[in-house]
């Protein structure tokens, strides 16, 4: 896993796996991102369903407030990976050029 990550190395893939792995990380870093920007109604939504699953709820407010943070806290670490991703899937391809 960390040996992706290490930009000196050669990944051993074709240049096609590389620009599709290239596109495929930016389109789900756009999907993160789309997600960060509407947390507000995702996290409303998944309030109302943990209600309705019997979970009980004391506090509306509370509750989505921490529901909003675990949004942006696990969105974004899935972001800042598929950046960094796209970057080295990048990065071996402009050396291939």
């Amino acid at each position: 896993m960390f040996r992706l990550f290490d930009f000196s190395a050669p990944i051993d893939r074709t240049t096609d796996q590389l620009v599709v792995g290239t596109v495929l990380f930016l389109f789900l870093a756009c999907l993160w991102v789309y997600f960060i920007y509407y947390r507000d109604q995702e996290a409303r939504r998944l309030v109302d369903l943990a209600k309705l699953w019997g979970k009980r709820v004391e506090d509306d407010a509370r509750e989505l407030r921490r529901t909003k943070t675990r949004m942006v806290i696990g969105y974004s670490v899935l972001l800042v990976l598929s950046l960094l991703l796209a970057a080295r899937f990048c990065v071996e391809l402009l050396r291939r050029l």
